[in-house]
Order: structure tokens, then C-alpha cells, then sequence
């Protein structure tokens, strides 16, 4: 099976927002009182919220090093796209949340939703050109 291509607006968002993540989530761990959600007594909610960082950053970063799939891809962004829209109406929820948060998740919502659309079209633009050619040997003879 070949590789689709992923839009390099794709790859620059997942490596940028994986590679964040990844920061974020060994901060978290190593560095917690120093890290940008520290809340004094919240340090399990920290560490756990730091995993799933770590997680998603690791995700991303293997996506964008070793597979350059644009289905790869997506599947990496729909994961994050979850979190980052559950953590944006979280925000509502819990009402105390610095405004800064809403636009740095609101913006890396939009980020990620128009990586993955771009990601699901080099899929279906792929699949379109695949099913245009020829499928054996007499119809490319026969041509």
C-alpha cells in the first residue's frame, strides 16, 4: 500500500501542536510547579492531564516521523480535534478559566479541524485517482 501525500499545512500543524504537546506533557511530569496549569493541590490532575498531552505529542510526532501518511494523519488530528474541543467546553463548565485559554484552544481547534479536512481530502482525492486507472493488465493492454 503507498503513502498518501499529507498537505504540508498538515504536517507543519501536527509536528508544531505534537511537538507543544510533548513539552507540555514532560513538564508536567518533571516540572509541575513550573508548568502553565500548575494549581496549587492539583498535582494528580496535572500529572493525569499531562499524560494525555504526552500521549497525544507522541501520537503526532511518530505520525509526522516515521508513517507521512495523510490517513495517519487524520486519525492523530481527530484525537486531537477531540481533546481540544472537550477542554474548550470544559472551560464553560468549569467558569473560572483565563481568557487566554479560550483563544489558544480556540485557535488549535481551528488549526487541527482544517488539517484534518485537509488530510480527508488528500484521502478521497487519492482514492478518486485510484479508481480511475486501469485495474489489471488487459485493460491497460487493451488501451
Amino acid at each position: 500500500m503507498n503513502n498518501i501525500k499529507p498537505p504540508t499545512f498538515t504536517l507543519v500543524i501536527l509536528v508544531l501542536t505534537s511537538l507543544i504537546a510533548t513539552a507540555l506533557g514532560l513538564l508536567g511530569w518533571f516540572a509541575p510547579e513550573v508548568h502553565p496549569q500548575w494549581i496549587d493541590g492539583a498535582r494528580k490532575l496535572l500529572l493525569s492531564w499531562s499524560a494525555r498531552e504526552l500521549g497525544m505529542g507522541i501520537a503526532g510526532l511518530v505520525a509526522a516521523i516515521w508513517f507521512r501518511d495523510a490517513r495517519v494523519f487524520a486519525a492523530v488530528l481527530a484525537g486531537d480535534l477531540v481533546r481540544e474541543v472537550l477542554d474548550f467546553i470544559d472551560f464553560f463548565r468549569v467558569g473560572d478559566t483565563p481568557l487566554r485559554l479560550y483563544f489558544v484552544v480556540g485557535t488549535s481547534s481551528i488549526l487541527h479541524s482544517i488539517a484534518l479536512y485537509l488530510s480527508v481530502d488528500a484521502v478521497r482525492k487519492h482514492i478518486r485517482k485510484e479508481e480511475a486507472l486501469p485495474t489489471n493488465a488487459a485493460q491497460v493492454s487493451a488501451s
